[in-house]
This record gives C-alpha cells, sequence and structure tokens, in this order.
C-alpha cells in the first residue's frame, strides 16, 4: 500500500510523505521546503525507516530518526526528527489501495 501526507509544520515550513508499506515499511520518500546539511542526508533518513515496522509508534519513529540525524552529524533546518515521524505515520494512516 501507499500512504501519503502533507503537514505544514511550527514555523510554516511543509513537510510531505510518501510511504510504501504493508507489515513493514519498503520505502519512504521525504520532501518539502525544509533544509538539511548535507543535502544528500535526507536518505539516510528514508533509509532508516526501510524494513520497520508499520505499527510503530510515532515515539519509536521519532527515537530511530533521532539516532539517524545524531549518528550521521546532520543538521536540520525548520524541521525536526520529531515532525518527520509525525508526517510519515500519518501518510501509513492515509493509505491507498
Amino acid at each position: 500500500m501507499i500512504g501519503r501526507a502533507a503537514e505544514k509544520i511550527h514555523g510554516g515550513k511543509l513537510v510531505k510523505a510518501e510511504v510504501d508499506f504493508a507489515h513493514s515499511v519498503n520505502y519512504v520518500k521525504i520532501t518539502g521546503d525544509f533544509f538539511l546539511h548535507p543535502e544528500e542526508s535526507i536518505e539516510k533518513i528514508e533509509k532508516c525507516m526501510r524494513g520497520m515496522d508499520s505499527d510503530l509508534t510515532h515515539e519509536k519513529v521519532a527515537d530511530m530518526v533521532k539516532r539517524t540525524v545524531e549518528s550521521h552529524g546532520i543538521i536540520l533546518f525548520g524541521v525536526t526528527e520529531d515532525a518527520i515521524a509525525r508526517v510519515v505515520k500519518k501518510a501509513m494512516e492515509r493509505k491507498e489501495a
């Protein structure tokens, strides 16, 4: 199944997520008008969620994102780990056949 969600987060930035999942996550695509350094590190954040159980809580997903950000020295501008996790979880609630 594919799920999509978008949210204007605190500060007015847009975060969008597309998630392909069933019992576990096959892929995640995160986009929006926020920034991170290095720019290509969004792929590391997306990759950290591949294979995760789709029933994980928002808190567990946020923790996974936070650990990835910290371990790779990623700097987020205009977005938080919590906001990314929240939009990813919303995408899994808005599944399409």
